[in-house]
C-alpha cells in the first residue's frame, strides 16, 4: 500500500492520503473529506496513523482520518459534521493531559488515541449501540442527540478505558468501570452524559437507596456481565458513587494503588488501602450515600426531574 505524502505548512503537519482518480463518486468523496479539514482548521490528515489503522480505514469505508495532537479521529461524511469534531476535539486534548497528570507517564497512551465517531446510538431497529473500547484502545462514539456536543458526552469515561487498555491493564468490569467514571468526574466534572446527565451523584445515586431500587453491589460486582449490561442505570450510578466515595475516603492515590495492580483487588487490599473489607466499606458507603441524600436540599424535586429526563425514562429499573 502507498504511504502518505507529508508536508509541513505553518505550526501544522498535515499529511495527505494518495487521492483516488480525479473523477468519480470517489473522488467527490476524497474533496469532502479534505475540504471539511481545511475548515476545521485543525492539524489534520486523511491517512491513518499506522498501516493496520489505514487498512481498516479502507475496510470501512471511513471519509477521513483527522491526526491532531494525541489523537486520530475517523468519521464517515454522514456520520459527523465538521461543528462536531470541531467541538469533541476542543475537550479531548485537555482530557488527556489531565488524566495523564494523574495517573503518570508510565500510564499514559504512547501511540494516538483512535477515536471512531459512528453516528447515531439508536439503529434503525430501534436497538442501541453504546460508546466502548475495544482490546486494541480505540474509542467508539456515538450521536445521543442532535447537538453539536453529542460525540463529547461520554469521552472522559471512554477516555480512561483507552488509558488502561494502552497500558495493558483490564482487571475486572466492576472495578474498570467504576473507576472509569470517579476518573471521568475527577477530570470533567461538569460533564452532562451518562449516567447523570448534570445531576449530582448524590441524588442521581441516593435516590436508587432512598426508593427502594438499590442492587446490593456485591451483586453487582459478582455478576457484573449480567446486571451491569441489563440494568445500565442503577449499576453505573452505584458503582460511581462507590468508587467515588472510596477516592474520598482514601485519596485518589489509594485509589490508583487499588486499579494499578496485576490482578483483581482482594479483601486485604480494600484493607490495606481503605481500613475495611469490602463488605464493610460497601455497608459504610450504603450508609454515607443516604444520609447525604437525606440531607440535600430538594432532593427528591431533583430525582423526580431525573426519572423524567428522556434518556432516564426509557431505561429499564431492574427490581432489587
Amino acid at each position: 500500500m502507498k504511504h502518505g505524502t507529508t508536508m509541513t505548512t505553518t505550526g501544522a503537519r498535515v499529511s495527505l492520503a494518495p487521492r483516488p482518480a480525479d473523477t468519480g463518486p470517489g473522488h467527490r468523496l476524497w474533496l469532502a473529506a479534505v475540504c471539511l479539514l481545511a475548515w476545521l482548521g485543525t492539524p489534520c490528515g486523511v491517512a491513518a496513523q499506522t498501516a493496520a489503522d489505514r487498512a481498516e480505514a479502507a475496510a470501512r469505508g471511513y471519509d477521513g482520518i483527522l491526526a491532531a495532537g494525541h489523537f486520530a479521529v475517523a468519521w464517515r461524511l454522514d456520520e459527523a459534521s465538521a461543528d462536531e469534531i470541531r467541538a469533541l476535539l476542543a475537550v479531548t486534548e485537555p482530557l488527556f493531559d489531565r488524566i495523564s497528570t494523574i495517573v503518570g507517564p508510565e500510564q499514559t497512551p504512547t501511540e494516538p488515541v483512535f477515536l471512531v465517531l459512528a453516528g447515531y446510538g439508536q439503529a434503525a431497529d430501534g436497538s442501541w449501540r453504546f460508546p466502548n473500547v475495544d482490546e486494541r484502545g480505540r474509542v467508539i462514539l456515538f450521536r445521543y442527540g442532535d447537538g453539536v456536543m453529542s460525540y463529547r458526552q461520554e469521552i472522559a469515561h471512554e477516555l480512561v478505558h483507552a488509558f488502561r487498555r494502552h497500558a495493558g491493564y483490564w482487571l475486572s468490569g466492576f472495578l474498570e468501570e467504576g473507576f472509569a467514571e470517579a476518573m471521568a468526574m475527577e477530570v470533567d466534572p461538569d460533564e452532562v452524559g451518562f449516567p447523570r446527565y448534570g445531576y449530582p451523584l448524590t441524588v442521581a445515586a441516593g435516590h436508587l437507596l432512598e426508593r427502594g431500587e438499590y442492587l446490593p453491589l456485591a451483586d453487582v460486582r459478582a455478576r457484573h456481565a449480567e446486571v451491569g449490561r441489563r440494568c445500565q442505570l442503577q449499576a453505573y450510578l452505584e458503582r460511581a458513587a462507590f468508587f467515588d466515595y472510596l477516592k474520598r475516603k482514601g485519596g485518589l492515590d489509594a485509589l490508583l494503588r487499588l486499579v494499578y495492580r496485576g490482578s483483581a483487588p482482594t479483601d486485604a487490599d480494600y484493607v490495606e488501602l481503605f481500613g475495611s473489607r469490602f463488605a464493610d466499606l460497601v455497608s459504610d458507603w450504603e450508609d454515607t450515600l443516604l444520609s447525604a441524600y437525606r440531607n440535600t436540599q430538594g432532593a427528591a424535586e431533583m430525582a423526580v426531574r431525573f426519572h423524567a429526563e428522556p434518556p432516564i425514562a426509557s431505561r429499564p429499573v431492574c427490581a432489587p
